[in-house]
């Protein structure tokens, strides 16, 4: 999670901002990452999932999965959880 509170789009690349300098920690960068679940509060914010994932992730797209939950703080509206693969 990342930029809690905050529009939808920028919760978005917060989350990714955080899953990218986790991976760095490890050599890995987000080309790396091969599954996503991507966790929402409103569904339908999935619209903005594709724009951003264009703009991080350089032509090499993780397959990905999309759900809605209910999150125990205000404010949080996107949290993704992603396995990463070595080659």
């Amino acid at each position: 999670m990342g930029n809690e509170g905050q529009a939808i789009e920028n919760q978005i690349n917060g989350a990714f901002d955080v899953l990218e300098d986790r991976l760095k920690l490890v050599n890995l960068n987000l080309e790396s990452v091969v599954k996503m679940d991507c966790l929402f509060k409103n569904i339908f914010d999935i619209q903005f999932l594709g724009n951003v994932i264009k703009q991080r992730f350089n032509g090499k797209y993780p397959s990905r999965k999309a759900f809605e939950t209910k999150f125990l703080r205000e404010g949080i509206s996107f949290q993704v959880d992603a396995i990463t693969y070595r080659g």
